[in-house]
């Protein structure tokens, strides 16, 4: 995980701070790992909430892609003031 954290954080830091860039193939592929491997982690903050499935976590740790059918959306937002509210949603 640390090493996609290092690998993410240049990405990561543009996109928090608003930069306005296009994001490459690979740079898509990172902060989509990224996003899914942290939603994945997420959901254990809650109990009972937990959506993903056993092979969806084993496939991202295995294969280090982002497991088949998920789609990962981000767009920027214009305001100063946000409130993150994560959505898991299950198959």
């Amino acid at each position: 995980m640390q090493n996609l954290e290092d690998n993410a954080e240049p990405v990561l830091s543009k996109l928090l701070r608003g930069d306005r860039f296009f994001l490459s193939q690979v740079e898509q592929r990172l902060v989509a790992k990224w996003i899914t491997e942290v939603s994945m982690m997420a959901q254990y903050l809650e109990p009972g909430e937990v959506v993903t499935r056993q092979q969806e976590r084993t496939y991202l740790m295995e294969k280090d892609e982002v497991p088949p059918g998920w789609q990962i959306w981000i767009a920027a937002y214009g305001s100063r003031y946000y409130n993150l509210v994560p959505a898991f949603h299950g198959a």
